[in-house]
């Protein structure tokens, strides 16, 4: 379930001082209905949840949680932006009207048999010398919020193709140069060494790349997972570049005809729980993507801003919970000027160093 939080500003009075700058914290998840997503029946588990605070200073908070089965960013932003014109009166033109046939995905023609070797499923690698993560998930962990600039992403992109190859012709993106980075970064702040193998997930929306295309608005869940490897002297003693292409071969693996093998892998497997990652809700269950991996999401092309339930534009948009040793997202901040947010989790005894290697290293 993806939690989320709208902060709307209802006055010109001070609002929502304490909670500084929204980070993720068991105080600000107080804003989100939660649900013990362990002892719940998967049948009683709500779709949506949601909580409306006030506060005395004016201001109002909307915290949501969301089932991905549902639908994925995509899909909810939809959701939100129809459900505030409705709050607005904005109701007699309906034109933004979602595809609701989730058929058309289920009954998407797949193969009878995955065909490819899909390594997203696998499990992420151990550090050198252990047989199991059982001590690693034991280890306390912070998040942090770092905010980069528009000049200091554009910096990065630029240096990413600097040593660019030959079959990289079209330039490395924003992303692959800044998810690039944090994955250096983690990798110098974890003291990993130069034999260590390292995963990057990388969450992709495959609407556009199956054939036929999705319908446009489609509402749904069409987010597959992907996985970026790379050994960690590769990743520090080589340019950014070689990173950045690590994560763009894996994106240009993504093809209809690989996505629908993937497709088939899940139809096919008799209990899908084993894939499921419930560590990133605190529950000590499922696939640990912490040390020596990360799990990213991008909400860098989402249309997070502009939501108004008729009480003016939110000031701030958060995801309510980075619960995992090496989960970070990347999201705008709202500010109008270019500038991101890279919010990560990461083990108490690597954010200090991460924080210095990520601006030191740029």
């Amino acid at each position: 379930m993806v939690k989320v939080l709208f902060l709307l500003k209802l006055s010109l009075k001070p609002q929502l001082k304490h909670y500084g700058n929204f980070m993720p914290t068991p105080q600000l998840l107080q804003l989100i209905p939660t649900i013990d997503m362990v002892a719940t029946p998967i049948s009683e588990v709500p779709l949506l949840v949601c909580q409306v605070t006030k506060f005395k200073c004016g201001g109002i908070s909307v915290g949501m949680g969301i089932s991905h089965s549902v639908g994925d960013g995509q899909s909810c932003l939809h959701f939100i932006g129809e459900w505030s014109k409705i709050c607005r009166g904005e109701t007699e033109t309906v034109t933004n009207v979602p595809y609701l046939d989730r058929g058309i995905l289920e009954n998407v023609e797949t193969l009878a048999e995955h065909k490819f070797h899909h390594p997203e499923f696998d499990q992420p690698p151990l550090l050198i010398g252990s047989s199991d993560n059982l001590e690693e998930r034991k280890k306390s962990t912070t998040v942090n919020m770092i905010k980069i600039t528009k000049d200091q992403i554009e910096k990065l992109k630029n240096r990413a193709n600097e040593n660019k190859g030959v079959d990289d012709a079209r330039g490395f993106s924003r992303f692959e140069g800044l998810a690039g980075h944090v994955w250096r970064s983690a990798c110098k702040a974890r003291g990993l060494s130069d034999e260590q193998p390292s995963r990057l997930d990388i969450p992709a929306d495959v609407r556009t790349r199956l054939n036929p295309k999705l319908p446009e608005n489609y509402f749904g869940n069409t987010i597959v997972r992907a996985a970026a490897f790379a050994k960690v002297g590769d990743l520090l003693n080589k340019p950014l570049s070689y990173a950045a292409s690590k994560l763009r071969e894996t994106s240009a693996n993504l093809t209809d005809e690989y996505i629908k093998s993937y497709i088939a892998l899940i139809k096919n497997v008799p209990d899908v729980s084993k894939y499921r990652n419930l560590d990133a809700v605190g529950s000590g269950l499922g696939r640990f993507y912490g040390n020596p991996n990360l799990k990213s999401t991008s909400w860098m092309g989402l249309p997070l801003f502009g939501v108004d339930w008729g009480w003016g534009k939110e000031i701030n948009i958060v995801p309510g919970v980075v619960a995992s040793d090496g989960k970070f997202f990347i999201i705008p901040t709202g500010d109008g000027d270019g500038s991101f947010n890279v919010l990560i989790g990461l083990q108490v005894e690597h954010m200090e160093a991460f924080q210095r290697h990520f601006y030191e290293d740029m």
